[in-house]
């Protein structure tokens, strides 16, 4: 920003310049404070205040160039835009018994299940001996001819 400021017969212009960062602010002071002083007969002061520079080019008086540099105000507000955080999770006390429930239930569903299954084969093998299960005709036995003797399946039921 510049502006040009009057009080009575004084006069100077306002140069502020804001960086990104202190750091940027704090090279290109160093570096003004050795081009100004080359500019001759003019009035010259600069300033830093966190990342913002004052400078105070052509003053009538050096009290006054003093006075406009220490009337810059500079303030910084930082604010977090972000939404608080909630934590959802429930305990893990609670998330244990959770799963060792969910196991239990896996662990009744299976016996359940495996007892089901077995029922339905003993009772097909009752009603229905040689039929649907272990029928002597449709039975392969594969054998590595180790032995002298050969492997008979109807041999194999019936023991």
């Amino acid at each position: 920003m510049l502006a040009e400021y009057h009080r009575g017969k004084e006069s100077a212009v306002l140069l502020l310049v804001e960086y990104p960062t202190q750091h940027i602010a704090e090279q290109q002071l160093r570096h003004l404070q050795t081009v100004l002083p080359g500019l001759g007969q003019i009035e010259t002061k600069v300033a830093r205040k966190a990342s913002l520079l004052s400078i105070v080019l052509g003053a009538t008086s050096p009290a006054y160039a003093e006075s406009l540099v220490k009337a810059a105000n500079y303030e910084t507000e930082v604010t977090w835009n972000e939404g608080s955080h909630v934590i959802t999770d429930p305990p893990w006390v609670v998330v244990l018994s959770r799963i060792f429930m969910a196991t239990g239930l896996f662990l009744v569903v299976a016996i359940v299940m495996g007892v089901a299954y077995g029922g339905v084969r003993i009772l097909t093998k009752r009603f229905f001996p040689g039929k649907v299960f272990d029928r002597p005709q449709d039975i392969e036995v594969l054998q590595l001819g180790l032995g002298a003797k050969p492997i008979d399946p109807s041999d194999f039921y019936r023991r």
